[in-house]
Parts: C-alpha cells; sequence; structure tokens
C-alpha cells in the first residue's frame, strides 16, 4: 500500500550514483568580453557525475547529500569572433527532501562548489590590419582567476519511479 511505501522509502540508508545533463549561462561576461555591447551571455551544456546519500531524518523528511563532478562548456560568438569557457568543479550539494504523496519529493539546500580548473579560449577572424596590409586572425587561450570556493541555495522536485529509482529538476 501507498503508506507502506513512504516508509520503505524513508526507513533506509542508501548510496547510488548520479548523473545529469544541464544547462547554464555567465552573466558579466558578455560585456568584459565584447566591450560592453549587448552581446548574449556565454550559455551552453555540461554535465554532472557521482555519487548521492539518502539518509532519513524523520518520517518523510531524508538527507540526500552528493558529491559530484562537474563540467560545463560555454560558448559566446557572434559573425567574427568566438569566445568558450570551460570550468571544472567539484561539488558538494546538501539537500533535505520532503515527501509529498508517498512518491513525490521536494527538496532544498546548499551547494558547495570547489573550482578545479576555469579556462577561456578566444578566436577571432578577419581583424583588419589597416594600411592595406590585410587581415589576420587571433587564437587566445587563459586561465580565470575565480574564487576557488563557491556556495549557493540549490531547490528541486523529483518522483521515485521506483523505490532506488528517481528523476528530478533543480535549480541551482
Amino acid at each position: 500500500s501507498a503508506p507502506q511505501k513512504a516508509n520503505t522509502l524513508n526507513s533506509k540508508m542508501g548510496v547510488g550514483v548520479h548523473a545529469d545533463f544541464n544547462y547554464s549561462f555567465l552573466t558579466g561576461l558578455a560585456q568584459d568580453w565584447y566591450g560592453g555591447d549587448d552581446a548574449d551571455a556565454p550559455s551552453g551544456i555540461g554535465f554532472d557525475v557521482g555519487i548521492r546519500g539518502r539518509i532519513p531524518m524523520v518520517q518523510y523528511l531524508q538527507f540526500a547529500p552528493e558529491l559530484n563532478f562537474h563540467y560545463a562548456l560555454l560558448t559566446q560568438e557572434d559573425e567574427t569572433a568566438e569566445h568558450t569557457f570551460s570550468q571544472i568543479d567539484l561539488e558538494f550539494p546538501l539537500m533535505v527532501r520532503g515527501i509529498v504523496n508517498n512518491m513525490f519529493y521536494i527538496a532544498a539546500g546548499v551547494h558547495l562548489s570547489l573550482n578545479l580548473s576555469s579556462k577561456v579560449a578566444f578566436e577571432e577572424d578577419g581583424i583588419d590590419l589597416g594600411g592595406g596590409l590585410g587581415k589576420t586572425s587571433i587564437d587566445y587561450k587563459e586561465e580565470i582567476d575565480q574564487a576557488a570556493f563557491s556556495f549557493g541555495l540549490a531547490f528541486g522536485a523529483g518522483v521515485y519511479i521506483m523505490e532506488r529509482l528517481s528523476i528530478d529538476v533543480g535549480f541551482t
């Protein structure tokens, strides 16, 4: 019966794998990269892989800590230039889940992140040298000086497909 399923979900500790794909964007770089014009912020896809725990607290409430490897590749381009930003992080989402209706859950918590690498690549074609000298291209790569540690809030919701399989969406 349904109440028994909720008790089963809440009575067992568990450890499992976590994998997701995500869409990200960075604000502030558009102005830095294009001298303040109205270019769109860098955006792109990434992924997380890691492990997730499930620790019962009280009935209908669980602690769900994670340890994830995160990679993101964001791009920004116009007619002649392309900027690429790549980032690698070790993430520690620490969420509390409240089980609703015996199979759905809502979650909230903190999201801690340790930056392992941040790089930017800049490529521009067709730069006019002036004076009839023709055109050239620039290819530039640089490490970005970024905070080694960051934190934020995380919110989400999900559904248990089976006792050991859930699908969720979230915002960090």
